[in-house]
Parts: C-alpha cells; sequence; structure tokens
C-alpha cells in the first residue's frame, strides 16, 4: 500500500508479510529500481517513506526475502520487460 508521505516530496510505502521474513525491501522509478530497506514497524508490517521529487506515476516492487512482489494491496498495475509491476500516482 501506498500513500502521501508526510514530508512534501515523500510517498509513503506499506506492507505486510508472512511471519519469519528476514528481509524486506522495495524498488521502483524513484529508486532507479536500487533496492531500498523497509523497517519493521510491528509484526509483520514493513514501512519506509521515499523521495519523489515530482508529481506522477511511479512503477515499484517489493523484494521479500529475495523473492519480487507486486504490492498485494494496490490493484494498479502494468506490464515491463521484467513483469508486472505495482503503479503509484502520485498527485
Amino acid at each position: 500500500m501506498y500513500s502521501k508521505g508526510r514530508r512534501k516530496g515523500t510517498m509513503r510505502l506499506l506492507v505486510r508479510v508472512p511471519e519469519g521474513v528476514g528481509k524486506v525491501q522495495v524498488a521502483g522509478d524513484f529508486s532507479n529500481w536500487s533496492p531500498i530497506a523497509m523497517r519493521r514497524i510491528k509484526k509483520g508490517l514493513y514501512a519506509v517513506s521515499v523521495d519523489v521529487k515530482e508529481r506522477g506515476r511511479f512503477e515499484y516492487k517489493y523484494l521479500v526475502d529475495g523473492q519480487w512482489t507486486k504490492d498485494p494491496d494496490n490493484s494498479m498495475s502494468a506490464m515491463s520487460v521484467f513483469g508486472e509491476n505495482s503503479v503509484a500516482q502520485v498527485d
């Protein structure tokens, strides 16, 4: 799931993962697809705020223990040469 960040020019990403997951990251257009570590905020829930310099459409995916996965709480998606990505619209 994504939402507007607390600070201007940021987007907040949250994902719920199964118990026992060791490493959760997110990558997307906003990071040139370089994975960003997410912080555990409570059991099974990870979050991170990322900078988005401009408004627009961003594709992203989560990397959970080395496995790429779409955002399970976001139905917006787009196909790429690497498969299906989640899409965030930041206004």
